[in-house]
C-alpha cells in the first residue's frame, strides 16, 4: 500500500529531505491533501475541516516515521511494516485509535 521494499532507500531519502527542508509541496503535504476527500468521505461531517486535516496528518507522518525506523519499530511492536498483512493490521490499528 504505502510502502514497498523497492526503492525503500530513496523513499527513506526523499521522507528525510522533505522533513528538513518542509514546504507545502513536499512528499507528506501532498500525501495529506491527497487522502483527505477519502478521509471526508469516511468521516462524513463528524469532523471539522480542521480535525480531518489533523487527524489525517497524524496518519501520514506515522506510517512515514514508521517506515524510516522499522527496525526499531519492528523490534519494539513486533511489526513488520515490509510485510503486507502486517502493515495492513498496523494501518487498520492507527485509522481507528485516531478516528476513534
Amino acid at each position: 500500500m504505502l510502502v514497498s521494499n523497492n526503492g525503500s532507500c530513496e523513499r527513506k531519502a526523499s521522507i528525510l529531505s522533505y522533513l528538513f527542508d518542509g514546504s507545502c509541496s513536499d512528499i507528506t503535504s501532498q500525501t495529506t491533501q491527497a487522502y483527505l476527500p477519502v478521509m471526508r468521505e469516511i468521516c462524513g461531517e463528524k469532523r471539522s475541516d480542521k480535525e480531518l486535516y489533523l487527524c489525517t496528518h497524524i496518519l501520514i507522518t506515522t506510517l512515514q516515521s514508521e517506515f524510516l525506523r522499522r527496525d526499531v519499530f519492528m523490534q519494539d511492536a513486533q511489526i513488520d511494516i515490509y510485510d503486507i498483512k502486517q502493515r495492513e493490521q498496523f494501518i487498520e490499528m492507527v485509522v481507528e485509535i485516531i478516528f476513534k
